[in-house]
């Protein structure tokens, strides 16, 4: 949710998901957030880790947004961007 937010502020925002699927609906269909008060959708860039990697693109912020146990294998493949 934090990531179309600030996409929908104006950010630039790139999205990361290890589930292809997932990445290929946001690329496709944006993303989109159901709430309770609103329901939108943001147009994104989503990449899986290998190819957000591939890109050799710097990042100048990540919000890694997953479960604690699951930072470390998350983060790793990011350390280099």
């Amino acid at each position: 949710m934090l990531g179309a937010y600030l996409s929908r502020a104006g950010e630039e925002v790139i999205f990361c998901d290890v589930a292809e699927e997932h990445v290929n609906k946001i690329n496709s269909d944006g993303l989109t957030i159901e709430g309770l008060e609103e329901t939108f959708t943001v147009k994104a860039e989503a990449f899986t880790p290998e190819q957000l990697i591939e890109r050799r693109q710097p990042l100048s912020t990540v919000f890694l947004c997953v479960k604690a146990h699951h930072t470390e294998k998350a983060l790793t493949p990011l350390l280099p961007l």
